[in-house]
């Protein structure tokens, strides 16, 4: 269970079922993105509603603001923190942290993508400068310097 420290969670049901949820999580936020990606690159297909649909008004480049990763980025760090200070097998800590900063780098990368983020390059450098290093992520602040 990525970046979870919950001392409830004992058996092993209960732990498969955390890690479940969270996978669904992190799907679910990718498939906003790429959806509110998805109506910029056809917009006469926008401009098509379906008998009940609603048009919707708003701007998916706003979907995260760069004050919000700020704060997930501290929140990430000080759990990382604690999770050093609870006595786990270190590897497995590794393991965990690692899972969540790749979860944590294709998610920025999709919003990346589908132009839902609107964060400055300084301000993104920054922030994930603070996190733990990770291989995907540090692919995607590369990628920073050649798509913007």
């Amino acid at each position: 269970m990525p970046l979870a420290c919950d001392n409830a969670v004992s058996d092993g049901h209960t732990h498969h079922e955390s890690r479940l949820l969270y996978s669904q999580l992190h799907l679910a936020i990718i498939q906003a993105f790429l959806l509110a990606g998805k109506d910029k690159e056809d917009p006469q297909e926008e401009m098509e509603l379906e008998p009940g649909e609603v048009m919707d008004e708003s701007d998916s480049r706003h979907l995260i603001k760069g004050g919000d990763l700020k704060e997930l980025t501290q929140d990430m760090t000080k759990l990382i923190e604690k999770f050093k200070t609870v006595e786990f097998n270190d590897n497995v800590i590794e393991q965990q942290v690692q899972l969540s900063m790749d979860r944590f780098a294709q998610t920025l990368q999709v919003a990346m993508a589908t132009g839902s983020l609107s964060a400055a390059k300084d301000e993104l450098l920054s922030m994930c400068k603070r996190l733990p290093a990770n291989r995907l992520l540090s692919t995607v602040i590369e990628s920073l310097d050649t798509n913007h």
